[in-house]
């Protein structure tokens, strides 16, 4: 299936989903890694092995997430209120009207006389404007407020002084930021914790569907967030720990897999 139909429709290769979140579709493959401990005894006298028997199952799933949404970046991280609800995410872990963070803009103006221009942000954060000639020679100090050009922050308006540096009709680039309501994800700190069933499916040739069911799964390990100008996400890389369901049978309480007939 092309990209171009995965990006414009709810289905594809790969899909998964955790706590019944869709997280994305995997960028190549889903790897289950498997491995089995178990105890040796022997006799001491022969020197020799003479049995052995299981001690637990290990399974663990690496997965990396193409289509990863930024408001899901808490499933990224751990945001679990504590051990004891571990299928709970943190309220406090995301806020979708935050605005605390700054947009900081960079913008060029041309300064005639002492008419008024103004900058795109219609406002700015007190304390960081910036005024530069166009070419930025002269960085980092630039022009001098109230002796070269007036502003306000309330309005975002900025002037030229007649009596300082800045010529009439010069094109001045002009840089400040300003707040902006953003999407914000936090994560870390106390035993944060979380875990919920994993669910992957895999559409086959056939049209038909591979379906993996992991009851209890924690993530573990590094989470990469790359960020890049690539016209392709590179994906964020998660793996997955398994944990048994003691509520299924004996042989099936780590994961379920099936194919669509």
């Amino acid at each position: 299936m092309s990209r171009d139909v995965l990006d414009t429709l709810p289905i594809g290769p790969s899909r998964v989903y955790w706590n019944d979140v869709r997280l994305g579709s995997p960028m190549s493959q889903v790897a289950i890694r498997t491995n089995i401990e178990s105890v040796q005894y022997g006799l001491e006298a022969a020197n020799v092995n003479v049995g052995s028997h299981k001690t637990k199952d290990i399974v663990e799933i690496d997965i990396v997430i193409a289509d990863f949404k930024p408001h899901q970046l808490r499933y990224a991280f751990a945001q679990a209120m504590s051990k004891e609800s571990a299928t709970t995410i943190q309220s406090a872990g995301y806020s979708s009207s935050v605005g605390t963070f700054e947009h900081m803009y960079s913008e060029y103006h041309k300064l005639t006389g002492t008419t008024v221009v103004t900058v795109d942000g219609a406002g700015y954060e007190t304390g960081t404007i910036k005024v530069y000639k166009s070419d930025l020679s002269n960085t980092p100090d630039g022009y001098t407020k109230g002796t070269d050009y007036t502003s306000s922050s309330e309005t975002g308006n900025v002037k030229r002084i007649d009596a300082g540096s800045i010529t009439d009709g010069q094109t001045v680039l002009i840089e400040y930021n300003q707040s902006a309501t953003s999407a914000v994800a936090y994560y870390g700190g106390q035993l944060a914790d979380f875990e919920g069933e994993l669910k992957i499916t895999h559409e086959l040739d056939t049209g038909n569907h591979l379906t993996i069911i992991a009851w209890r799964a924690k993530r573990v390990g590094a989470s990469d967030v790359a960020i890049q100008m690539a016209a392709e996400f590179g994906g964020i890389p998660i793996t997955f720990h398994v944990l048994a369901d003691m509520t299924q049978a004996p042989g099936r309480q780590l994961i379920a897999a099936g194919v669509e007939a």
